[in-house]
């Protein structure tokens, strides 16, 4: 398995636990916040705001972003 997999894997089980803790929440008289909830949170402050708008393009650059052609090892 090469890191770009494990990165890729990682980030499917960060998402997996964010759907996990979401479906938790749902039901009525839960502690637990939904995540737009958090979300509402993080972003009423500046700090938060611009927290997110990097995280975005953190996620952007590294997943969507391409230097040049595929290398020879990208190939199947």
């Amino acid at each position: 398995m090469t890191g770009r997999e494990i990165t890729i894997a990682a980030y499917a089980v960060l998402a997996l636990a964010i759907a996990v803790v979401e479906l938790a929440s749902r039901p009525e008289g839960s502690e637990i916040p939904t995540f737009s909830e958090m979300v509402s949170l993080v972003t009423s402050v500046f700090l938060g705001r611009v927290a997110l708008i990097a995280l975005w393009w953190w996620l952007g650059w590294h997943f969507l972003a391409r230097s040049g052609p595929p290398s020879v090892t990208d190939l199947p």
